[in-house]
C-alpha cells in the first residue's frame, strides 16, 4: 500500500510538472497570438483557424472561447451591412474582440493553474503529515495534534516539539524518509 502511494505521488508530481509547463507554453502561445492581430499583413482567417484548433486542444471541443471567435465572423456576413459601418471599424471591432477572447483564455489557464499549484500544495503536506505519522505512535500522534493546537508560546511548542521527536530517534527517521521524497529530490536536483 505505501509503494502505491509513493507512486501515485510520483505522477502527481511529473503531472503538475508537464501541465505547468504546457500552460505556460499556451499562455505564451497566445500572447503571440495577440501581437500577430497588431501586424500590418493580418490575415484574420488563418489567424483565427489556428486560435480555434489551440483553443480545441485546450479547453476540449465546443469550448465557449472558440464558439465566441467563430461567432465573430457572422456578426458581419452582410456586405451591405460591413459597407454601411465600414470595413475598417469592422475589422478593428474583431480585432478587439479577439483579443479580448485571448486575454479570457489566458486568464481561465492561469486560474487553472492557480488551483493545481493549491492542489499540489496540499498533496505535500499530505505527504509530509503521513511520514511524520508513520513514525509517531499513536499517543505521540495525539500528544503532537494537542500541542499545535493549544495556545501556547512559539517557543513552548518548539521545546515540546523537540521533546517528542527526540524519543528513539524519530527525527532521524523523520528526516531520512523527507529527504527520499520524489519532489524533494526534485527540487534538490533542480538547484544543484
Amino acid at each position: 500500500m505505501g509503494a502505491n502511494i509513493v507512486i501515485n505521488q510520483i505522477n502527481d508530481v511529473i503531472l503538475h510538472e508537464t501541465l505547468y509547463d504546457m500552460t505556460h507554453k499556451a499562455i505564451n502561445w497566445f500572447e503571440n497570438q495577440m501581437i500577430k492581430l497588431e501586424a500590418s499583413d493580418f490575415d484574420f482567417e488563418v489567424w483565427e483557424t489556428s486560435t480555434c484548433l489551440m483553443f480545441d486542444t485546450l479547453f476540449g471541443k465546443e469550448n465557449p472561447f472558440t464558439q465566441r471567435l467563430l461567432n465573430l465572423d457572422n456578426t458581419f456576413n452582410s456586405w451591405s451591412l460591413r459597407d454601411a459601418v465600414g470595413n475598417q471599424s469592422y475589422e478593428e471591432r474583431n480585432r478587439k474582440m479577439a483579443a479580448e477572447i485571448l486575454q479570457s483564455a489566458i486568464d481561465r489557464l492561469r486560474i487553472d493553474e492557480n488551483s493545481s499549484i493549491d492542489m499540489k500544495s496540499n498533496s505535500i503536506v499530505d505527504e509530509l503529515l503521513a511520514i511524520v505519522y508513520d513514525e509517531l505512535t499513536g499517543n505521540q500522534v495525539r500528544t503532537l495534534k494537542g500541542l499545535l493546537l493549544a495556545d501556547h508560546s512559539s517557543d513552548e511548542k518548539k521545546r515540546q516539539l523537540a521533546d517528542i521527536f527526540r524519543e528513539d530517534g524519530i527525527s532521524e527517521r523523520i528526516l531520512v524518509r523527507l529527504m527520499l521524497v520524489p519532489s524533494v529530490i526534485t527540487t534538490i536536483d533542480e538547484k544543484r
